[in-house]
């Protein structure tokens, strides 16, 4: 009798063995789906100032007083000017002669992190081309923008105006945070009558485009670099604030497609400063759903 429940009892294992296998077999577990998302609307902060040579954290600086930083514009909105390059074309000795001036490219800081006071140093200075920054954050594909600027008045001072000077850019070129498959704003290479140009020189008192961003073009941030060559001063170039770290002295660079020329025949007083004030104008172009 034993040895009978014995043989019943394997022979029960066996089966449920067998038939587990054949269910094992049989049965596949289906797959679950989630969903992950997230939702954007049309930006209405500021956009700091950013890095034309790539998008960058940057800490740009006025080349006529080193000492004192240049923030951006703080303007806040889906489309804003973020930063504009303030020019400064060095202090320069008197002179008869028709001449041209360049201005300093737009210098920056240079931080380095101390592990001992667990701070940033700030260690060097760069330099990067003279520029004005753009952001597109409408999120609308179809829309685009231009951008202008008015030299307001001939360069001027207390003393009269600067005669005939002029002031021309060379070689702009349209650059980003690093998208290269973004597409580009266009630099617009002919004048407000339609006729074509090969460098941009201002007329005071005239709204010149520099730039226009048609259906696709100009989304995100952009920078309108005001040329693409700087060279180092060599003392040629007239005379610039110190810029110093430490000790070291840091030798500026010289943006050469930015010019002012100056007639010999402009009277020019020592110990005076002429100014001009450039203004510069974003206009949206808009969708077209908006334009309907």
């Amino acid at each position: 009798m034993r040895k009978q429940v014995l043989a019943f009892i394997l022979l029960s294992t066996m089966v449920l063995s067998n038939t587990s296998a054949v269910f094992a077999a049989e049965f596949e577990p289906e797959d679950a789906t989630s969903e992950a998302a997230i939702h954007y609307k049309e930006k209405d902060g500021a956009t700091d100032p950013l890095d034309p040579d790539g998008g960058g954290v940057i800490d740009p600086v006025d080349p006529e007083n080193p000492d004192t930083g240049n923030p951006g514009t703080g303007l806040e909105g889906p489309l804003t000017i973020d930063f504009v390059s303030k020019l400064y074309f060095g202090s320069q000795a008197i002179s008869s002669n028709d001449e041209t001036y360049h201005p300093a490219a737009q210098p920056s800081k240079v931080y380095t992190y101390n592990e001992e006071t667990e701070e940033n140093d700030l260690t060097d200075y760069r330099f990067v081309n003279n520029y004005v920054q753009v952001t597109d954050g409408r999120g609308v594909a179809d829309a685009g923008w231009t951008l202008s600027v008015t030299q307001e008045e001939q360069f001027s001072s207390s003393a009269g105006e600067l005669e005939g000077a002029a002031l021309t850019f060379n070689h702009l070129k349209m650059t980003n945070t690093g998208n290269e498959e973004a597409a580009a704003p266009q630099i617009k290479m002919t004048n407000e009558e339609g006729h074509a140009i090969e460098k941009h020189e201002l007329d005071p008192g005239t709204k010149m485009t520099l730039v226009e961003a048609t259906e696709g073009q100009g989304i995100g941030t952009w920078f309108l670099n005001l040329g693409q060559e700087l060279v180092e001063d060599d003392g040629s170039y007239g005379d610039f604030p110190e810029l110093k770290v430490g000790d070291k002295e840091i030798p500026y660079q010289i943006s050469k497609d930015i010019q002012l020329d100056v007639p010999g025949s402009a009277i020019k007083m020592k110990d005076t400063t002429y100014k001009t004030d450039l203004t510069w104008t974003l206009e949206a172009i808009p969708s077209a759903s908006e334009g309907a």
